[in-house]
Parts: C-alpha cells; structure tokens; sequence
C-alpha cells in the first residue's frame, strides 16, 4: 500500500468523494441511481471473513481491476487520507491495517464499483449487481436479509443505557433496500 502524493490525483479523487459520498456515512442515492448501482450494506464481521479476503481482490481482478484508492471520508492527518493498493489478498489486508478503524471510500480508477468502509458498524458495496453479488458470494436478496438479521441482533440497551445501534443500522436498511427495489425494478421493466 503506498500513500498518494500526487496533487492533481489527490484532487480528482476528492471531486469523486464530493460526487458519491454523503456525511461520510452514505451513498448519495442520485449518484447511485445514475450509475444504475446495486449498493448493498453488510455487516463489519463480514470483512473480516477468510472467504471475502479471498474473494473480493479475485472479483476485482476479474473485471480488470488491478489497484484501488482507499480516501479518507473523515479528517485525518494530510498524510493518512490518501492511499492505493494493489488488489491482492495482501494489499486489501494492508488496507484493513493500516485504515481499518476509520472511515474510508475504497474505488478503482474507473469507478467500476464504491465500498464505502464506515465505523458505524457496516459498510456498503456498490455497482453493478453481478460484481457485487460475486463479492459478496450471495444475492442482493439473500444479503439483504443478513444484513437485516444481523441488525435486529444488536441490543437495545446495555446495563439500563439506551443504544441506537439496532434503529441507526435498520435504518441503513431501509434507506438502500428501497433504492434497491426500485433500481431492480427499473431494470426489470427497462
């Protein structure tokens, strides 16, 4: 993993983050209606899955995807915020090292595909719906509902503290399950 140094680069990427990112916690849903995106939020634990390690560098290779910037979403020291890696197991376990516990925007050259890394406890995928549903070897569908599972898990409080975690990630939910919905039904009928 290298740390971009490169003003104009830096400066073409950040246009891309004004364009895609929202309050460093979402998608811009016209950004992803525009590109005809499938976006689909999983869990935290998923990342952290031997399979997906696997998985996800293979799928990027798949689509010609050789390296990926990982763009600070959140302020960090100049020197943190810019990066790119080769997509191999060993660059996207770089990614995880050294930018895992802050929020980042993972995407290649070609915006082909966005992961959006938060610390909210999730992160989401998007792109066309074949890349995403090989990198996170399930459907849309079926990831959907994990995801909803997995959210309805969380408690609602801890030791008589109430936790907002449960409504904030079913909200996550909600918000990309109707873009979902009405992408693929654009698709469908288009």
């Amino acid at each position: 993993m290298k740390y971009l140094t490169d003003k104009k680069k830096i400066e073409r990427l950040e246009r891309n983050l004004v364009d895609i990112v929202e309050d460093s916690i979402h998608l811009k849903i016209n950004y992803v209606k525009k590109k005809n995106w499938v976006t689909v939020p999983i869990g935290t634990d998923f990342f952290y899955d031997e399979n997906y390690i696997r998985r996800l560098p293979r799928v990027m290779k798949q689509i010609g995807v050789k390296s990926c910037f990982a763009i600070a979403t959140e302020p960090l020291l100049p020197e943190s915020n810019y990066f790119e890696f080769e997509t191999t197991k060993k660059g996207l376990s770089a990614f995880h090292w050294e930018c895992g516990l802050f929020r980042f925007a993972l995407f290649p050259e070609d915006l082909s595909f966005f992961i959006l890394w938060t610390v909210d406890d999730y992160f989401l995928i998007a792109g066309e719906r074949e890349f995403v549903e090989s990198a996170i070897g399930s459907s849309v569908e079926t990831a959907f509902e994990k995801f909803k599972e997995w959210a309805i898990g969380w408690p609602t409080e801890v030791n008589g503290i109430r936790l907002g975690v449960r409504e904030f990630l079913l909200g996550i939910y909600a918000r990309y399950k109707a873009v979902n919905d009405e992408i693929l039904k654009n698709n469908e009928e288009g």
